[in-house]
């Protein structure tokens, strides 16, 4: 049998075990109690309450996090980008301070 035969076969093994898995699945939801029903439906009611805070904090909270340690480093004289220490160099023309490390340019508070 070559590689492609290998293939066909274990997709229609894999169709037919996926079909089989349905139609079980499909039997013991219509069999299963009222109870068991709410509480299948509370557990995924709570999963996606969960994905949902998840996509809220990642949103809202990290970027409020990000900004709060940026500041904190670039008032304590350091490079957010590369933490080279900042406080010794003198400012551009524009107030901002060149990181001579990564090159990135942070305006700093004299």
């Amino acid at each position: 049998m070559n590689l492609l035969g290998i293939v066909l076969s274990g997709l229609a093994i894999s169709t037919s075990l996926n079909m089989l898995v349905q139609i079980l699945w499909w039997r013991a939801i219509a069999s299963m109690p009222l109870a068991a029903l709410i509480v299948a439906i509370a557990f995924v009611g709570t999963a996606v309450g969960a994905a949902a805070w998840i996509l809220v904090v990642r949103r809202l909270i990290q970027p409020w996090f990000e900004r709060t340690a940026l500041t904190a480093m670039v008032t304590a004289g350091f490079c957010p980008s590369c933490g080279y220490g900042l406080a010794e160099l003198n400012p551009e023309p524009d107030g901002c301070r060149v990181c001579p490390e990564c090159g990135a340019a942070w305006r700093m508070e004299p």
